[in-house]
């Protein structure tokens, strides 16, 4: 497996790390929610979650997230996993994730990185030349939104 990010970026969230992880007390929960927060998605719901596997369903299709391992530290949480996510008929595109969160003293650093992508196709190559940039800063503000909608409470 290739680590050559296809999307690495980092955005400072004005929540502390608690919030995240509290939310990963559930990770299929967790992973709906956030995903139901993404641009473009309008619902996310939970569809199955197993040890170690989660199976979401968006109104753009379905979304398997295997091999989730999540990591704790002291002022860090880690949240690595395996994505097939088939779009319609249209796309279906496979991902290796690394997602940390870090501790900082205005909040929480998230840091996404994306790599191994794959989309067979025409309209996969399209997407692994011209998605990147939107996927990623999908991730870090759906972050961002969770985790000030949770602060708050």
């Amino acid at each position: 497996m290739s680590k050559e990010p296809w999307f690495e970026g980092s955005r400072n969230g004005r929540f502390p790390l608690a919030v995240i992880d509290a939310g990963l007390s559930d990770p299929g929960q967790f992973f709906a929610e956030t995903t139901g927060l993404m641009a473009g998605v309008s619902s996310a719901r939970l569809i199955g979650q197993q040890d170690g596997s989660v199976d979401i369903e968006t109104n753009e299709g379905r979304m398997a997230r295997t091999n989730v391992v999540v990591t704790r530290g002291d002022a860090e949480i880690s949240v690595e996993f395996d994505e097939t996510y088939q779009a319609g008929k249209l796309v279906t595109g496979q991902s290796h994730h690394l997602h940390r969160f870090v501790e900082a003293s205005e909040g929480t650093v998230c840091h996404v990185k994306i790599t191994d992508v794959k989309a067979p196709g025409v309209l996969g190559f399209v997407y692994r030349i011209f998605a990147a940039k939107n996927i990623g800063s999908a991730f870090l503000t759906a972050y961002e939104i969770y985790g000030a909608a949770h602060f708050d409470k």
